[in-house]
């Protein structure tokens, strides 16, 4: 995925956002964290004429476990490929367990030290928010 460009003349700052989900062993549970990734992409994309134009975000997706690509695989993508000044990782889970307190920050912190990733921030899971209650309300097939 690539990046939106930064405006001529300024020092692009290229921020890598990783969403991170636990992974699955079948493949269509993994899919769906593509699609997300592809959809947080292109509202960013669809704002970024609005923001910052020396701000370049590079968005991709990790899976903790099971599948591919590992956290690891997709910093050092970010890295190499992208050469980001800054990793923001976003755990596409709901709540605080144990993966999104330890096992996430962990694996993050590893690929970062081993690929040269000097800044980094780990966001909370999406948690509680009245958009994730609207957003139940509409699945239930409860709309107001």
């Amino acid at each position: 995925m690539a990046a939106v460009p930064a405006s001529k003349g300024a020092s692009p700052r290229v921020v890598g956002l990783l969403i991170v989900d636990h992974g699955s062993k079948r493949a269509q549970s993994n899919e769906e964290l593509v699609q997300t990734t592809q959809l947080v992409k292109s509202a960013w994309e669809r704002r970024a004429g609005r923001g910052d134009p020396s701000l370049a975000v590079v968005t991709k997706y990790a899976h903790m476990e099971i599948a591919s690509p590992s956290i690891d695989d997709a910093v050092r993508e970010l890295a190499r490929g992208h050469s980001i000044t800054e990793l923001r990782v976003v755990p596409y889970f709901l709540s605080r367990g144990k993966h999104v307190s330890f096992d996430i920050p962990a694996l993050v912190k590893a690929a970062c030290d081993k690929h040269g990733v000097q800044r980094y921030s780990i966001a909370g899971p999406l948690g509680v928010d009245s958009q994730l209650a609207d957003l139940l309300l509409q699945r239930a097939g409860l709309r107001l």
